[in-house]
Formats: C-alpha cells, sequence, structure tokens
C-alpha cells in the first residue's frame, strides 16, 4: 500500500510540472512576446539597410529593354589615365588608403578589394556604395568631356547596377591594371 501511495505521487508531481510549464509558456506568448514586438516596431532605427530596386538615374531607352549589355570597349576604356584616377582616388579616400597601397594590396598579396576594405571593417554591403559612386563620378567627368555619350554611359551605370560583382571587378581591375572580363 505504502508502495502505491509513492507512486501517485510522482505522477502528482509530474502533472503539476507539466502544468505550471503550460502557464509559463502561455504568459509568455500573452505578455512578453507581444512587448518585445512592439519594442521591435517602434524602433526607430533600421534593422536592415536595403538598396532601391531602381537606379536614382534614368534608364534608357525607356520601355523594356532586351539587354542592359552596354557596347563592346576594349578594356583600355576603363583604363584611361584622365579619368581612372578620379575612381581609385575616391574609394582610396574612403578606406583610408592611397590608390598606390590598394595596388600593392592587390597585386602583391592577391587580396581582392572586399578583402582590402574588410581588413578597414568596411564589408562588401558598405563597399558596394563607394565604388558604384566613384565609377559614376568617372563616367559623369567622362561624358563633360565627350569621352562617351549619354547613352552608353547609362547603359554601363545600369550594368554595374543590377551586377554589383561586376563593378567591384572593374574598380579592382582600375587598381592593379590587370584585364578583367566582365562579360558574364
Amino acid at each position: 500500500m505504502q508502495q502505491l501511495k509513492a507512486q501517485k505521487g510522482w505522477w502528482v508531481m509530474i502533472a503539476l510540472t507539466a502544468l505550471l510549464f503550460f502557464l509559463l509558456g502561455a504568459s509568455t506568448i500573452m505578455w512578453i512576446i507581444p512587448g518585445i514586438q512592439s519594442m521591435l516596431s517602434s524602433s526607430k532605427h533600421p534593422i536592415a539597410i536595403q538598396r532601391p530596386t531602381e537606379p536614382p538615374w534614368p534608364t534608357w531607352p525607356s520601355g523594356p529593354q532586351q539587354t542592359l549589355v552596354p557596347p563592346e570597349h576594349r578594356f583600355s576604356f576603363f583604363m584611361n589615365s584622365t579619368f581612372t584616377p578620379i575612381a581609385t582616388k575616391e574609394v582610396a579616400d574612403a578606406l583610408h588608403l592611397t590608390p598606390a597601397q590598394i595596388k600593392t594590396e592587390i597585386v602583391s598579396r592577391n587580396y581582392g578589394l572586399s578583402a582590402i576594405a574588410a581588413e578597414k571593417g568596411i564589408l562588401f554591403n558598405r563597399l558596394y556604395p563607394i565604388e558604384h559612386k566613384a565609377v559614376n563620378d568617372m563616367l559623369d567627368a567622362e561624358i563633360k568631356a565627350g569621352y562617351v555619350s549619354l547613352e552608353e554611359t547609362i547603359r554601363w551605370k545600369n550594368q554595374f547596377w543590377y551586377h554589383p560583382g561586376k563593378l567591384d571587378n572593374v574598380v579592382q581591375s582600375m587598381f592593379s591594371g590587370l584585364p578583367v572580363d566582365i562579360s558574364y
């Protein structure tokens, strides 16, 4: 008989423990989670920065486009000694380095521009806008000088807007002087 009472006691303890955990879970769902959600939704600082889906310049020509690929150019298009320093200086200044230091890192140490930026605490999602502005400024200077047409420049800008990896490769090649294939 004593053994039967001991077994009933364990079952009662298990039932009470289960009830306690059920009530604890229910109160968490009813009181704590809504409080956390309201704190997150009232946060004034965005949690994630999203890139706009459309470029800030007009697309050319208006209407649907068959391709965003710019006209064929020799690699030297991006290696013009007059305009390339505009982009390389902007990127180097943002990384607190000189263009020569970046070239040394790329050529001697076989580092990519993203790796150099990461060493400086700048991840790709922050490097891309820096590269984008630098190349846009270079292309705008090329338009003003009559080196390229507005339509051609808009096609290049669209190409780099929709393909950040191509932009990174081109900017890296501006520093290294090595050719790059962006046809993929």
